[in-house]
């Protein structure tokens, strides 16, 4: 291809990465941390000039020698920037779900949801072990209702696992974790297992449903609230009307009556 048909371009310069492809405008670039993390970017109205050498003169401006750069194949890196951005995507879902969850959570034996988390971990590695495939546990996320301060005393414990193994599938998995019948502290623990590169979608669609658990539970309570409150109010304002001497309506109640004529 000759250089100046290029409509892509991706080169590895020190610690960072940089993108370039042709736009209405010119050319659009990205600029990426090892991370694959977005630094800078930009477009760059020059349609005249070959993509390298608009290439060149970035590299120069941020101080990079030109000489320095390899060239990296431009579509695998958009696929790493891709997999990075999912994967930044589900850490701030999880860390926004984990904090409502510290919010509501009653400890159980003494533990925080933290501890909690940490403890069934150390079980769920133990599982691993004991079964002899490599799995390795991303995270163990503490779910459902007791997630909101919903469950009862008694209700099983539900735990997320996300995970990176792809050779088994999520019903093997899920055999594989609840086979054991695991508890803490009496209580049963069922875990969902996740694939990691799944875990911010599967969290959008729990913070869906504990939402719309929440709002049922507020409105049976408030609903309870009323009929409660309904109960002890009207009988009592029924015998106030019995007991109360009723003012007809035609007559005013700041009326002073008229003094006979003797």
């Amino acid at each position: 291809m000759n250089i100046n048909e290029q409509t892509e371009l991706a080169v590895s310069v020190g610690d960072k990465y940089i993108s370039i492809q042709t736009c209405e405008e010119g050319y659009e670039y990205s600029i990426y941390s090892t991370h694959f993390d977005l630094l800078d970017g930009g477009i760059i109205d020059s349609q005249e000039q070959p993509m390298r050498e608009v290439l060149d003169n970035i590299m120069e401006e941020l101080a990079l020698l030109p000489i320095n750069a390899e060239p990296v194949d431009y579509d695998v890196l958009s696929e790493k920037v891709e997999i990075a951005s999912e994967s930044n995507f589900a850490s701030s879902i999880v860390a926004s779900f984990r904090f409502k969850t510290a919010l509501h959570f009653d400890a159980i034996v003494g533990m925080d949801v933290k501890g909690v988390e940490e403890e069934i971990r150390h079980v769920l590695e133990d599982v691993v072990r004991e079964s002899g495939y490599l799995i390795p546990i991303q995270d163990v996320i503490v779910t459902g209702k007791r997630a909101r301060g919903l469950g009862m005393t008694d209700e099983p414990i539900d735990v997320v696992v996300s995970h990176f193994d792809s050779r088994l599938d999520e019903m093997e998995l899920d055999q594989l974790f609840n086979a054991p019948a695991l508890k803490l502290d009496d209580l049963p623990i069922h875990v969902h297992p996740v694939e990691a590169q799944h875990l911010g979608t599967h969290f959008l669609c729990e913070e869906t449903n504990l939402a719309r658990v929440m709002r049922e539970a507020f409105s049976y309570h408030k609903n309870h609230l009323k009929e409660e409150t309904a109960i002890v109010v009207r009988p009592s304002i029924v015998q106030a009307l019995k007991d109360a001497e009723i003012v007809p309506e035609n007559k005013k109640l700041n009326q002073i009556p008229k003094r006979e004529e003797r």
